[in-house]
């Protein structure tokens, strides 16, 4: 488990793959490649236990003063970008479109104070 969140990999398979081809696993692990099924399981039948070991990480961390004062958000949204001719713009059909020049749009975006 740690392997998936210092890797940031999710997939039960995807692990499988891991285990087989990062050194540093096959390391903690004595060369034994689980199968996907097995990590799986092993998710699904230790959840508490994991989140509890996670949240006591997290302790750990905020007593060792690891963590900063800092506000983070995490958006889990995906876009797809695309830029064929009908969708592409410069920024003379753009104010035209918009009936705004540079000007006005850095106003209307400028900061309060």
């Amino acid at each position: 488990m740690f392997t998936a969140i210092s890797t940031r990999v999710q997939s039960s398979r995807r692990l499988e793959r891991e285990a087989g081809r990062n050194v540093e696993v096959m390391w903690l692990t004595g060369r034994l490649v689980p199968d996907h099924k097995t990590i799986a399981d092993f998710r699904k039948d230790n959840g508490r236990a994991i989140r509890q070991v996670c949240s006591r990480f997290v302790v750990l961390c905020r007593t060792m003063g690891l963590f900063a004062e800092a506000g983070v958000a995490i958006d889990g949204s995906k876009f797809k970008a695309v830029n064929n001719r009908d969708k592409n713009f410069t920024a003379r059909q753009d104010a035209a479109a918009n009936g705004t020049d540079r000007g006005e749009r850095r106003a209307l975006f400028a900061p309060t104070r």
